[in-house]
């Protein structure tokens, strides 16, 4: 038996994400880690590199690092600037050491939320010793882009973290002056993090949010 196989996979897009950003497919040599995978989905991949080219995406901004080694470095091999946050600080330390060669990477140990939308059960649910002291990092984060500066915006954190996250987001996006286009991707879009923020971004922007394998939906956001 081989112990960690190399697989070449090519991942087509599905008819809708065609028509939307153009067709293409990726082709890729990923590592086999057990079940899982050094790059968490190929599909993805393929999403985020279409909807940087479509959308002329500057930054990316991630919550939800985990250890570095999925989404964020899906992202940190796009060459843009990142900048994700983690608010696990054995996790956050983790995916500095396996991004330490991606320049591009800026993480961050904090939560993402305000302290007042952090509740105790969350704290507690991390420990002591790997709270972070900090918080409102989402909110911060997408006030350091540009103006008018096209965005890819990934909703990545745990729990009932999630649909906070949401809110911080719409409501950012609702204060812009100067049009923009930003791009979303969300995870576990069935999840309760996120089962509220689809219909919410539908009502809030009138927008669809198109499915990506059985997990992940991702739409783009024009603001006007």
């Amino acid at each position: 038996m081989i112990k960690n196989p190399i697989l070449k996979e090519t991942a087509w897009l599905s008819p809708e994400v065609e028509r939307l950003l153009g067709k293409g497919t990726l082709e890729t040599l990923t590592q086999r880690h057990g079940w899982n995978y050094s790059l968490k989905s190929d599909r993805l991949a393929e999403i985020v590199n279409l909807l940087i080219k479509a959308n002329d995406v500057k930054r990316i901004v991630e919550t939800g690092t985990f250890n570095g080694s999925g989404t964020t470095m899906t992202y940190a091999k796009t060459g843009l600037p990142v900048y994700s946050c983690e608010a696990h600080k054995s996790r956050y330390l983790e995916a500095k050491t396996k991004l330490a060669g991606y320049r591009n990477v800026f993480l961050n140990h904090a939560f993402t939320t305000s302290a007042n939308d952090i509740s105790p059960t969350y704290r507690e649910s991390l420990g002591t010793e790997d709270a972070p002291t900090e918080s409102g990092w989402l909110a911060a984060a997408l006030a350091q882009s540009e103006s008018g500066e096209s965005l890819l915006v990934s909703l990545d954190s745990g729990g009932e973290v999630g649909i906070v996250e949401a809110r911080i987001f719409v409501d950012w996006l609702n204060s812009q002056t100067c049009p923009r286009t930003v791009s979303l991707i969300l995870d576990d879009i069935y999840s309760d993090k996120h089962r509220t923020t689809v219909p919410m971004l539908e009502e809030s922007f009138g927008v669809d949010v198109y499915q990506v394998e059985d997990r992940w939906g991702f739409t783009v956001i024009q603001t006007r």
